[in-house]
């Protein structure tokens, strides 16, 4: 239940991105006190649960049903900045494959948090149902 004391939009400091209906549910679940949302930008279709975590104001997306990957990711993000121009965060909040390498042992349930190195933002995107030459998925870029 929404509480009757809704911040105004830019009052809220941190986004967060699902890209899973599942993801949305736990993340909403997180939230001390749920609120209104208020008014939206009038080209953002998206929509929001809004609330709080500790003393953060905390906006919550989720990607649209089928759209996964970055460009939806980045669409959303920029769209939710629209409507909550005081975001100093934006996190894209997930359940995540798992990564395994020689170097870093990355599985399923892992917690990461990634930090841009050498240029690159510290996001990998790999193409799923691009397998090349039998050895594994393709690195499409950072």
């Amino acid at each position: 239940m929404a509480s009757d004391r809704s911040p105004a939009a830019i009052d809220y400091t941190i986004g967060w991105i699902c890209s899973l209906a599942d993801e949305l549910v736990v993340a909403e679940a997180m939230l001390d006190e749920r609120y209104s949302c208020p008014l939206q930008s009038p080209s953002d279709y998206d929509i929001y649960t809004v609330g709080r975590v500790a003393t953060y104001n905390i906006v919550v997306a989720c990607l649209p049903a089928g759209l996964y990957g970055t460009s939806s990711a980045t669409r959303v993000a920029e769209q939710m900045q629209c409507t909550f121009p005081a975001l100093k965060f934006t996190l894209v909040v997930g359940i995540g494959g798992g990564a395994p390498s020689g170097d870093h042992d990355i599985r399923l349930k892992d917690v990461i948090v990634s930090q841009h190195v050498d240029g690159h933002g510290g996001v990998m995107h790999y193409r799923f149902e691009k397998i090349v030459d039998g050895r594994g998925f393709q690195c499409t870029g950072f």
